[in-house]
């Protein structure tokens, strides 16, 4: 879901610097992918934390959305019509004609992805629910997306730092954006392993908090 509503994003980054196929037909191109972000403490009443078992069987969560975007230039042109025919001529039809260069008019935000995750300060376990780049935006296969590492790199990066401590990242073991064979080897890359029939995780200790 888009949210217009500036008061939902609480504040922006950068991320990262991607190569991205844009236009239709255009090379890859280098662009700055920033971030937008909301959060929320939410309350639950569960067994489980979707994909594992937890401890506390009511509590708080924080609920973590992020949403990458690019700027897009907003352009203005200055039209003037004029009587001219076309070819063919349209008898009554006005035409319009530049009379100026293309003013720039401010940045437009445009979504390329979604992620989100739930912290659970008891369990110390964060659960990245989904993070992906929009398809346009995605190569096959998955495991060497320079691209969709780079977002979860970013991600997995803000999460811990904006709630600790965090001593395991979990996340579902599919997704529809690939096959099970596809999304399990790109997570596999990111260093996560399998935990039960439904999630995969990774631990982390000081080391590898520094590699992330």
């Amino acid at each position: 879901m888009a949210h217009s509503d500036e008061s939902f994003w609480t504040h922006h980054r950068e991320l990262f610097t991607g190569q991205f196929r844009y236009w239709p037909g255009s090379g890859p191109t280098s662009y700055t992918v920033w971030g937008r972000f909301h959060h929320k403490e939410d309350r639950y009443h569960e067994t489980t934390i979707e994909i594992i078992p937890v401890q506390a069987r009511r509590g708080t969560r924080t609920y973590i959305r992020m949403q990458p975007y690019l700027l897009e230039p907003q352009q203005t042109l200055s039209i003037a019509l004029t009587d001219q025919p076309t070819d063919p001529p349209r008898p009554g039809q006005p035409i319009g004609i530049v009379t100026g260069a293309p003013q720039l008019e401010g940045l437009n935000e445009v979504p390329i992805g979604t992620a989100f995750a739930y912290y659970y300060p008891v369990e110390t376990t964060m659960l990245i629910w989904e993070c992906f780049l929009d398809r346009r935006f995605r190569t096959d296969p998955l495991a060497q997306d320079h691209a969709m590492h780079q977002l979860w790199q970013a991600f997995e990066a803000y999460l811990l730092e904006v709630v600790s401590p965090v001593t395991l990242l979990t996340t579902p073991h599919r997704d529809l954006i690939a096959s099970d064979e596809d999304y399990q080897a790109f997570l596999a890359a990111r260093g996560y392993t399998p935990l039960n029939k439904r999630g995969w995780g990774k631990r982390l200790d000081e080391a590898r908090l520094l590699s992330l």
